[in-house]
């Protein structure tokens, strides 16, 4: 679950998109509320004259209209401060308003840009109507870039939206966000939580401010918050004090980190496996989260996948010798990834799969290498489906073994590679004996 409490504060990482539109609407909302509070200021000493017989029909209407228009700008350039401070602070209230204020400044802009263009031509407004013509584009792109930017999956997570759908990337459709919430997931107090369950352990005081990043007090007021609410227990005395969350907390929580985490991790497989399959210039289709891989690039695949695994990696064979594949099982638990192994046993016997007394020696010696090494094998003598799951996001169900003759080509091998959920799930609930 360490994995889990990784993804979870990335999936909280401010995306740099949101940055760079918090500080350029800051700029441009303090010129728009200090250009319009000028207008304001230009328009209203015009009023006087506004009775003057001598001021052109244009003058007594423009005046009015350009103070509404201005106090409008001026409006919407605050409330642009407060939706900037709600997108870089994750409000979920800043998400439908970040696309109402470029439409409303458009209109607004647009609104002055017609009005200055109806001026005649002697009052020498024409550079007016440039300044808001441009702010209007200006204004018509903004609402693009919002609207396209703020509907990407890992900013409206980020936001704390939900929706029914997310916005396809590419060919395989997107894993859908986790559709119920809890109590505190949002707050500090929800962060401790996080914390706590994405260890699977009870942890200390100082184990959750390095998880959190929350500062003493804050620290101290989320702990307190939870005890008064029997959220939390405290484990052992002062002062190896530990904090453990209530089973009615501690189940959910662990359910929707682990949708999560799956999400993000589903998310960078998918463009991982585009970015595979445009390199061997492959030609698949992947609109139903399956696809269909053969020989040499069966191998391939199998091999890179298991190099891309970050939390487990489960596999289903009954032959594992030394070979590339299943060298690639020992690189992954090197980097910590869990690899469960469910095999025929070294002393196979069965009358259809006898090897030479070289070849059985050879198995034996790389099995309890393996084991040695941190691989969690577990026998099988039924064992016959060859079955690969990583990060229980992806399965391979094919034909190929874990030995030289079968994943190096000398035989023909084929399988099916599977994205959908409960494919998945079902593959990687297998039983292991």
């Amino acid at each position: 679950m360490d994995a889990v409490l990784s993804s979870s504060l990335e999936a909280k990482k401010r995306p740099n998109g949101i940055v760079i539109i918090a500080l350029l609407w800051v700029i441009i909302s303090a010129f728009s509320i200090n250009n319009g509070l000028e207008t304001i200021g230009y328009a209203t000493s015009e009023i006087p004259f506004l009775n003057d017989p001598s001021e052109p029909e244009w003058f007594k209407m423009a005046v009015p209209a350009d103070i509404a228009l201005s106090l409008l700008t001026v409006v919407v350039g605050i409330v642009a401060l407060f939706v900037v401070y709600g997108l870089f602070t994750a409000k979920s209230w800043s998400y439908n308003l970040a696309f109402a204020i470029p439409v409303s400044a458009a209109i607004a802009n647009g609104s002055k840009a017609a009005l200055y263009s109806s001026a005649p031509a002697d009052e020498g407004f024409a550079g007016d109507f440039a300044l808001y013509l441009a702010l209007t584009l200006i204004n018509l792109v903004w609402i693009v870039v919002t609207l396209v930017y703020l509907r990407r999956p890992y900013v409206k997570q980020y936001l704390g939206i939900s929706s029914a759908k997310l916005p396809s990337s590419g060919a395989l459709s997107q894993p859908q966000p986790v559709p119920f919430s809890l109590p505190y997931w949002e707050t500090k107090e929800g962060n401790v939580i996080k914390a706590i369950v994405s260890h699977a352990r009870p942890l200390s005081w100082k184990e959750i401010q390095e998880a959190t990043g929350l500062d003493k007090v804050s620290l101290n007021k989320a702990l307190s918050n939870l005890f008064s609410s029997k959220e939390i227990y405290k484990v052992g005395d002062t002062p190896n004090t530990l904090y453990k969350v209530s089973s009615e907390l501690y189940k959910p929580y662990r359910a929707k980190l682990d949708s999560l985490w799956r999400l993000e991790r589903k998310k960078e497989l998918v463009k991982w496996i585009t970015q595979w399959k445009d390199m061997r210039k492959l030609d698949f289709p992947l609109e139903h989260e399956h696809f269909f891989l053969e020989g040499r690039h069966l191998d391939d695949f199998s091999k890179e996948l298991v190099s891309h695994a970050k939390s487990k990696v489960r596999v289903v064979n009954p032959f594992i010798q030394d070979c590339d594949l299943s060298n690639t099982l020992r690189e992954a638990r090197k980097r910590g990834v869990t690899v469960e192994i469910i095999t025929r046993s070294p002393r196979d016997t069965h009358p259809d799969y006898r090897m030479r007394a070289d070849h059985l020696k050879n198995k034996q010696e790389y099995l309890s290498k393996l084991q040695k090494e941190g691989l969690s094998l577990v026998y099988n003598e039924k064992v016959h489906a060859k079955l690969i799951v990583v990060d229980r996001v992806i399965a391979v169900v094919s034909s190929m073994n874990f030995y030289p003759e079968s994943s190096a080509g000398a035989s023909w091998e084929a399988g099916l590679v599977s994205l959908d959920e409960r494919v998945v799930d079902s593959i990687a609930y297998v039983p292991p004996s």
